[in-house]
């Protein structure tokens, strides 16, 4: 087999590798960025925040920013053809009323099942013990806002756009809800 059948199985006539590949290069970027910054960033940060009696979570932003270095080395490396809007990534994404609608959808997921339950008595409200409501807020949100970010960007940024490219809308949102 000669040099450009080689080259044929692993990039396509346009000179991008072919989805299988972008995909596995994303996972890589992925996992790579990951141990980078679990062995580099995370000691650093924690020792930091010990000095002032802060303790770290790290994982959901571990996880985040791994995914985001992934999508960034995707587009700067690997797939240079990538437009940052094709994974949903402008300055237009992020508009306040379109943020507020995903936000809004996504307390409605949680808030009508809930409630459901509440009404079936599957689910009860119990009395918590007097504390500093801001402070609970602050730390769940800390904690779970970039592990959501880091599930969208691993469900439905660069993985998506690529099985979108391939399968159909369709396709991608079965491949990815799986």
């Amino acid at each position: 087999m000669d040099a450009a059948a080689v080259e044929r199985v692993f990039v396509d006539d346009g000179g991008r590798l072919h989805w299988p590949f972008r995909l596995g290069v994303f996972v890589l970027f992925t996992i790579g960025a990951l141990i980078t910054l679990t062995a580099l960033a995370y000691p650093a940060v924690a020792a930091a925040l010990d000095v002032v009696g802060v303790r770290l979570i790290a994982w959901p932003w571990l996880s985040l920013g791994a995914v985001a270095a992934a999508h960034w080395l995707m587009k700067t490396q690997a797939d240079k053809t990538l437009a940052w809007a094709d994974v949903g990534l402008t300055r237009a994404d992020a508009r306040p009323a379109l943020m507020a609608g995903g936000l809004a959808l996504g307390a409605g997921a949680i808030v009508v099942p809930s409630l459901l339950l509440v009404l079936v008595g599957w689910l009860a409200f119990l009395p918590e013990s007097a504390g500093d409501w801001g402070t609970l807020v602050s730390t769940a949100l800390l904690v779970l806002a970039p592990a959501a970010l880091h599930e969208e960007l691993l469900f439905r940024g660069y993985g998506f756009t690529v099985l979108r490219e391939r399968l159909g809308w369709a396709g991608a949102i079965a491949v990815t809800s799986v």
